[in-house]
């Protein structure tokens, strides 16, 4: 089986540096996609993948491999340790390692972060790493839908990284390829760009590894670019008449990474220079088990219905009080007839408003409106008032000159359509 590969990255149309870092040789397969403050993301890629390449060149065995990530992962954190500018830098990594057995050699992928592994395999994609972000675990936990994954704003939390934290273990799987298998890794910066069909068509396309490695970074910058973009193809060669379709041959190998751990504090990762970052990484805690996400569920639900009857409760305040403060009567001050904003004896926690007082005394009017107007004569505005005691000053008037002894017939004008 021939073995080819090509490669690509691009520093994308927004980042000012490119903080993903290679390697190939034709055996040693690596992606890193950094992050941190200032120059940190350059460092921590590079320091991880050196560091990994350094520790992992002949060996093939999954306990060598580890290691060699857990080396990495101590190069990073000491380094990020040592000098405050890099504090809190980190790295993702995804990586194949290729054995020598030229009929039917293996291939193991292991990865830590949201850097991804993928086979194409008889025309068919499949996603061979898992993301170690927030959002995935969620996904995991049965919690989000992929559809919600996709367009999470949190997908970019991530959950493990290369040097940010003492100890790490990747995740690791064993694959048999056959010919016409194409393995690629890459960055979050082709996958958030590209969605699984039009990868699978660029690696279905024909072209040779380089070409497809090519391509893949051309159509995420095109895309949009947000992040830098790299993408590794390893190509297994065309199939023959005699290499009759098969299943894939894929097992998760040496597992041991908790997944029943309760969050500790997380860990704070400085948000300067952001521009210039590979994943906006704020808090990185630990993977999360069911129960966990079944707590926090209960807490969630608890959290919205609160929410929700604080917006009930706020919708109401507010109606009330634009009523109160639109509603007017007309009353009395001091044996004065005057203009009051709110409702007659008040609602709630509103006590009526004294707007105006105007010349116009109880003892000048009927003893009928008096009594009407010391409980409050409602109007809709203080226009419709205002011309409610205009009518009550020709009742006055009008009473004055009968005199109070004198008995008359009072007209009442209506006046609540008054503008």
């Amino acid at each position: 089986m021939q073995v080819t590969w090509g490669e690509a990255t691009d520093v994308g149309r927004v980042r000012r540096s490119n903080q993903d870092y290679l390697y190939t040789d034709g055996r040693l397969f690596v992606v890193a996609d950094g992050m941190g403050g200032a120059n940190g993301g350059e460092v921590a890629s590079k320091l991880a993948v050196e560091g990994f390449v350094s520790r992992a060149v002949g060996a093939l065995d999954g306990r060598t491999l580890k290691s060699a990530v857990a080396g990495a992962n101590q190069d990073v954190f000491k380094e990020g340790q040592a000098h405050e500018e890099l504090a809190g830098m980190g790295t993702t990594l995804v990586a194949a390692v290729v054995s020598d057995e030229p009929e039917a050699p293996r291939v193991l992928v292991l990865n830590v972060g949201d850097s991804r592994g993928y086979i194409l395999h008889d025309s068919d994609l499949t996603q061979i790493t898992e993301d170690h972000s927030w959002v995935g675990e969620l996904l995991r936990a049965g919690k989000l839908s992929p559809q919600e994954a996709e367009v999470s704003a949190s997908r970019h939390m991530l959950t493990r990284v290369v040097g940010v934290a003492g100890d790490l273990e990747p995740d690791m799987w064993e694959i048999l390829p056959r010919p016409g298998d194409k393995i690629l890794l890459c960055s979050d910066g082709i996958t958030n760009e590209l969605a699984d069909p039009e990868i699978s068509s660029i690696l279905m396309s024909g072209a040779d590894a380089k070409s497809m490695a090519e391509e893949l970074v051309r159509r995420a910058v095109e895309a949009g670019g947000l992040d830098n973009a790299t993408a590794v193809v390893i190509d297994f060669g065309p199939a023959g008449p005699e290499d009759a379709p098969a299943p894939l041959q894929m097992a998760r190998t040496g597992l041991s990474v908790p997944r029943t751990m309760v969050p500790p504090a997380p860990v704070t990762v400085t948000r300067q220079s952001a521009p210039l970052r590979g994943p906006d990484l704020m808090q990185i805690p630990q993977p999360l088990s069911r129960s966990n996400f079944t707590k926090a569920g209960t807490v969630l639900r608890i959290l919205a219905f609160l929410a929700a009857l604080a917006l009930v409760i706020g919708i109401g305040v507010y109606g009330i009080t634009n009523y109160v403060r639109g509603s007017y009567f007309v009353g009395v001050s001091n044996n004065r007839v005057a203009i009051y904003q709110g409702r007659p004896g008040g609602l709630l926690w509103f006590a009526p408003h004294l707007v105006t007082v105007r010349d116009l005394r109880l003892s000048d009017l009927p003893s009928a409106y008096a009594s009407e107007l010391r409980s409050g004569v409602p109007e809709p505005s203080f226009a419709a008032a205002s011309k409610y005691i205009s009518n009550l000053q020709a009742q006055a008037k009008q009473f004055s000159q009968v005199g109070p002894g004198t008995t008359t017939t009072t007209t009442t004008t209506t006046t609540s359509g008054a503008g």
